[in-house]
């Protein structure tokens, strides 16, 4: 644990870890003047182990150095030099550019011998303390490295130049840090309200599941948790907005070795806004543009679902707009609800913007918005030293107490590199929360309850990113998911696996030819799903020898699962196909159905069988039935019973007719036999006479 100790009342933030080296990129009025850090000889290094933040009327501004690889002989030498009048002029004294509109400074700190004066560390370091005193009664005796003001400092910034030089008088070594003079007591500004200063921290990883559905836990979420839970612990509590990836958590909860990071989260997130978001960042205005509102909608209940499960609560009204946040996006935002908004630096154009603003979210819509200060987040990391850089916020966030009068609030946004180091969060809790502070911290929803909102402004126009072909494969993509769980229900495990590979292919994290994968998977899994039910035999001829009859239907089912799927039926006029059901429940298996159908003539009909989804937007298979029929219908019988009749009677008459005419007539020797044939008269000529015309048979 790092401990926090006092000088003259002001916390001193210390640390024991992290190197001095890289100055920032010089600002704009600064450029002519050469980067200090390349005077610096590199055998030569600085560390900060303390130094205090914020120095009040009668404080003690102290300053604790480890000091490395300086020759034997070499001192420490520090001025003190007037107060910077805003922060244009505080980013210029980091290049040795001083204000010069004081009589009395700069003022020399007396020097210190590194070897003689100066406590060896247990590394091999040399630890050198430096001091500013604002004390009226200062002691009669001089200490190395300690000046006593006794008119005192007025409020404001005061540039500390240090300097390492060899025993001829070289510079080895330069750094600038800052002297930070608050008011206090009745003096003017004391008083004031203090800034608000909203840190947002963001936890998550890139996405843990593959293409393929299998699972590649990723221990940086885990890893940040636990740097974090130890820089509170060592810091104490700070208020701050939390917001996690939900795709992260969920990982997070899905990994049994992650357990104590999971409950470590979930305490730190008890007592803080904690902000939900989409399932994994996408570009929600290239999304709106791209008519993706439905799917960002999904994205958004999955991410709200998971952090309300796992940490308790999810803050649905504010969004975190760092990430391609558009007109359009607000306007597709407001109507689910949300009211505020995060912003990147530069989202309002590149002007600093200070405090909440309004933006427009549709005709007469608004929300209040905050933007990240990039000068402060590069304060953060301007050294590789957690020390100074934590002491060069305090400089930056009193110059911005003083600049405007009334509430003020600001967003930090540390990067995941900052979160790494514990002893950030310690160093950075000590002096927001220090009592001495003319700042507190506090949520984005406490800034934007207390801080009014400014004037509307307006979004600057950005570029977002090429979405390719990927809402157009997306679109495909969650269509055929759809029909699939239509068959086998939406909470199946499987159709939960596949919706979340199409949730994932829209992180921002992955290249398109990776969020093409998981669509493509998608496709392929639901295609090899719907050509597991179908009938083994598309084509068939059933014969019937009765007009009303069953045609069987053997469908098979190759899922694990009961698949519900739609049968539809067609046929031409001379086959009528009774009361089916067009909803069929195929379980597992082969299962057998019956078409009961009725044939209105004999002969080869055509029965074709569609088998759908349940939402008919898949075909899944067609089977063509030839039903054959020998049944002779009603009328037919009829007929045939009619036409057997007339011929028995035609038949029988004839007969009677013809025994007639055989026993009618005849000579003598005939006698009277009624079955002798009758004799038919001959012509003259001896030809056969025809009988009388009427007593022909027809």
């Amino acid at each position: 644990m790092i401990p926090l100790r006092r000088f003259g009342g002001a916390v001193a933030v210390a640390t024991v870890v992290g190197l001095v080296g890289t100055l920032p990129a010089p600002p704009a009025s600064a450029t002519a003047a050469p980067p200090l850090a390349e005077q610096a000889d590199p055998a030569v290094d600085i560390r900060g182990l303390e130094q205090t933040a914020w120095v009040t009327r009668e404080g003690t501004w102290a300053l604790r150095l480890a000091v490395t690889g300086a020759p034997a002989g070499s001192t420490v030498t520090a001025d003190v030099h007037p107060r910077v009048a805003d922060r244009s002029a505080y980013y210029d004294s980091f290049y040795g550019l001083f204000e010069d509109d004081s009589p009395s400074l700069p003022a020399s700190l007396p020097e210190v011998d590194v070897d003689d004066e100066a406590e060896r560390l247990p590394d091999g370091s040399r630890s050198v303390s430096l001091a500013v005193s604002l004390r009226q009664d200062p002691p009669d005796e001089t200490r190395p490295g300690w000046r006593f003001f006794t008119d005192g400092l007025r409020p404001g910034v005061y540039p500390v130049d240090i300097r390492v030089l060899d025993p001829d008088g070289v510079e080895l070594r330069r750094l600038i840090v800052h002297i930070t003079r608050v008011p206090s007591g009745d003096e003017e500004g004391a008083g004031d309200m203090p800034v608000l200063v909203a840190p947002v921290i963001s936890l998550g990883a890139e996405p843990t599941i593959e293409p393929d559905g299998d699972a590649d836990p990723d221990p940086a979420l885990a890893r940040q948790i636990d740097d974090l839970t130890a820089g509170l612990a060592m810091g104490g509590p700070l208020p701050f907005t939390l917001v996690p990836r939900p795709e992260s958590v969920e990982a997070l909860a899905r990994d049994e070795e992650a357990a104590e990071s999971l409950e470590a989260l979930q305490r730190v997130a008890r007592a803080r806004q904690v902000v939900d978001g989409p399932y994994v960042e996408v570009p929600v205005g290239a999304w709106v543009d791209q008519g993706l509102t439905e799917e960002l909608t999904r994205q958004r209940d999955r991410g709200n679902g998971i952090l309300t499960e796992q940490l308790g609560h999810a803050d649905s009204s504010t969004w975190d707009g760092r990430s391609d946040f558009t007109p359009a996006a607000a306007v597709a935002l407001w109507p689910v609800g949300v009211r505020r908004t995060i912003l990147a630096p530069g989202a309002l154009g590149p002007e600093p913007v200070t405090g909440p603003v309004t933006i427009a979210a549709g005709t007469a819509r608004t929300m209040q918005a905050v933007v990240v200060d990039a000068s402060l987040d590069a304060a953060l990391t301007r050294h590789r030293d957690p020390v100074f850089n934590v002491s060069g916020l305090a400089a930056e966030l009193a110059l911005l107490a003083t600049a405007t009068d009334g509430a003020q609030g600001v967003v930090i946004a540390p990067t995941e590199d900052w979160l790494a180091d514990p002893s950030n969060i310690a160093l950075l809790s000590g002096v927001l929360r220090d009592e001495d502070a003319p700042v507190e911290p506090a949520t984005v929803a406490e800034l934007l309850e207390t801080v009014p909102a400014g004037g509307l402004r307006e979004l600057a126009t950005t570029i977002s990113p090429d979405l390719d072909d990927h809402p157009e494969r997306l679109g495909l993509a969650r269509a055929r998911l759809s029909s699939y769980a239509s068959m086998v229900g939406s909470g199946t495990a499987e159709v939960g696996a596949l919706d979340q590979r199409l949730l994932i292919s829209g992180s921002m994290a992955l290249t398109p030819r990776e969020r093409s994968a998981y669509v493509e998977r998608v496709l392929v899994v639901t295609e090899e799903r719907f050509q597991a039910v179908g009938s083994p035999e598309p084509r068939q001829t059933v014969t019937l020898t009765s007009s009303d009859g069953d045609v069987p239907l053997t469908l098979e089912n190759d899922l694990d699962v009961p698949a519900t799927v739609t049968v539809d039926l067609s046929s031409n006029s001379r086959v009528e196909i009774r009361q089916f059901s067009r909803t069929q429940i195929l379980q597992p298996g082969t299962n057998q159905l019956s078409i009961p159908v009725h044939t209105r003539a004999p002969g080869d009909s055509t029965i074709v069988i569609t088998v759908r989804s349940t939402d008919g937007a898949v075909d899944i298979d067609e089977i063509r039935y030839t039903v054959r029929s020998t049944a002779v219908p009603g009328i037919g019988v009829v007929l045939t019973a009619g036409a057997v009749l007339f011929l028995l009677v035609w038949w029988a008459r004839h007969w009677l007719r013809d025994r007639r005419a055989r026993g009618g007539g005849g000579d003598g020797g005939g006698g009277d036999d009624p079955d002798a044939p009758e004799p038919t008269p001959e012509s003259p000529h001896g030809a056969t006479v025809p009988a009388d015309p009427e007593l022909v048979s027809t």
